[in-house]
């Protein structure tokens, strides 16, 4: 025969059900329910954490760089008097950039920004900068080893390409797809004789271009910096 209250109240034996304490009863004898979190303080709690979790999986993740043109093959010489061409650069991230070492332009800014480039990747041995010359005539291996010199390039990190004019301008227009232009002698205009682009150009290890930046502006280091660490974590790098 059941114990008096475990049926009636529909609990388990040993386990009273629990009811309000009336008021006046001595506190051992009061048998009182837990008092239950009402749904309203749940949700108040709940929804910042919901919503937390809504946006890390809805916000915008960052895009990754297009792959916008392939560089074709090419063949021209270092300041090291080395011929380089793109399969010395296969499987390195490398910044380009076209000048050249009588510039009375922008040339000289678009150096210091690689030269701030170097000094910012350091020792990184998955990165190289490449810098051509509009002016192949002038600007032999030994022209552009002086104003590497001067310039603190690191030699093997900071390379500098000459050759055959057609050979670097059929490059930058068919290839990167920047503007080099010879104005001729008689040009008398702030950048001198040689119209060319200002451009820094993100060329990735498979060798296509994935960005361009304006080599003039000092912003320019902080986002060619972010555009490789894209890069690196694209390949899984560091």
């Amino acid at each position: 025969m059941p114990k008096t209250g475990d049926a009636e109240n529909g609990s388990e034996a040993g386990n009273p059900a629990c009811r309000p304490g009336r008021q006046g009863t001595p506190v051992a004898d009061r048998n009182v329910c837990p008092t239950a979190i009402p749904w309203s303080v749940i949700s108040l709690i709940g929804l910042p954490v919901v919503g937390v979790l809504a946006l890390a999986v809805l916000w915008p993740k960052s895009s990754p760089l297009p792959k916008l043109y392939g560089i074709p093959a090419f063949s021209l010489v270092e300041r090291s008097g080395e011929g380089l061409g793109p399969d010395a650069l296969r499987g390195k991230i490398w910044i380009a950039d076209f000048v050249f070492t009588t510039c009375p332009g922008p040339c000289l800014m678009m150096t210091q920004r690689m030269a701030e480039l170097q000094r910012r990747l350091g020792a990184s041995e998955d990165v190289r900068l490449v810098s051509f010359t509009v002016d192949p005539e002038h600007d032999s291996p030994e022209v552009l080893r002086a104003y590497a010199e001067r310039h603190g390039a690191l030699a093997g990190r900071w390379l500098f390409l000459t050759g055959a004019r057609a050979a670097i301008y059929d490059l930058a227009e068919k290839g990167f797809k920047v503007t080099t232009t010879d104005m001729g002698d008689g040009a008398s205009g702030p950048d001198g004789r040689y119209l060319h682009s200002t451009k820094l150009v993100l060329v990735d290890g498979d060798g296509f271009v994935r960005g361009y930046f304006d080599g003039v502006d000092p912003a320019a280091v902080e986002k060619v910096m972010g555009a490789i660490r894209a890069l690196r974590r694209e390949k899984g790098g560091r």
